[in-house]
């Protein structure tokens, strides 16, 4: 079975207000992961972007042929047609959220404020794999992870779900995780551009100063924990808190402290804008 992945782009919110945010899904996932994040903010009275970004058309191959310069334009683009609105925000998931922040960094001023979730700061247990496997042609990172662990088993179960939640309604768990280790196949050139952006950002935390709120699960098997309070130390000049979610795994958005995590992320929008116009 081949997964369908819902690549389509969503707009959610009212046009008439001063804030917006663009939600920026992982590479290799899909709009659908920021959905139910989209919505809480768009009720919340903020304009919403959910962008796919360049090269997601469902095939890993096609998008192992896109330059991560190309998905930092998607997001450009996004920012450039917000810029009636007055604050704007990114928001990111996983190697998305590493886009956001770089993002923030380039556009500077012009983003109010940058929301981190499930942020990596070490690829796919990176340092973990000899020199010569960078160069590889496909790389699975699957491969080492414990399925018999039930954080894995949540954290790749609700991956291929939120890909394509039609398609895998009718299996049995054990049959989804054997499509998840055919499907995380990943090509090496795809593996090699994401590895770039997560040691970019790590060279060039130091310099932002955007507002950053961080949001990491405890639960999380597909990226350390650890990772949330490097980032914390790491962007040493910016204004940044940093929130765990106890019983969440990778996936954020969608897990038990769902609720939680949309009330953080729009009080973060809200009061940067509240702050501001009492500063102003």
């Amino acid at each position: 079975m081949k997964l369908q992945r819902n690549a389509v782009s969503f707009s959610l919110g009212p046009q008439n207000t001063d804030r917006a945010c663009v939600l920026v899904h992982n590479v290799g996932g899909s709009p659908l992961e920021m959905r139910g994040l989209g919505e809480y903010l768009a009720q919340q009275g903020i304009r919403v972007r959910g962008i796919s970004l360049a090269g997601h058309d469902g095939d890993l191959e096609h998008l192992a042929q896109v330059e991560r310069e190309a998905w930092l334009k998607t997001i450009a683009q996004e920012v450039m047609e917000l810029e009636d609105y007055p604050y704007v925000f990114l928001g990111g998931f996983s190697v998305g959220s590493v886009l956001a922040i770089l993002s923030a960094l380039d556009f500077g001023q012009q983003i109010a404020g940058v929301i981190a979730m499930s942020t990596p700061m070490r690829l796919f247990q990176e340092l973990s794999f000899p020199f010569g496997d960078y160069f590889a042609k496909h790389r699975q990172p699957l491969a080492g992870y414990a399925l018999e662990d039930p954080c894995v088993r949540h954290d790749i179960l609700t991956s291929i779900r939120l890909l394509d939640p039609k398609g895998v309604e009718e299996l049995s768990e054990d049959e989804i995780l054997e499509i998840a280790l055919k499907e995380a196949r990943y090509p090496g050139a795809l593996w090699r551009q994401m590895t770039a952006l997560v040691r970019e950002l790590r060279v060039r935390l130091q310099e932002l100063v955007t507002p950053l709120l961080i949001i990491q699960g405890k639960q999380d098997a597909l990226n350390p924990p650890e990772s949330a309070s490097e980032l914390y130390r790491k962007a040493v000049y910016a204004p940044k808190s940093l929130h765990w979610l106890e019983r969440s795994g990778h996936f954020v958005m969608t897990d038990l402290e769902q609720e939680q995590l949309c009330f953080l992320c729009a009080s973060f929008i809200n009061d940067i804008v509240l702050h501001d116009r009492l500063s102003g």
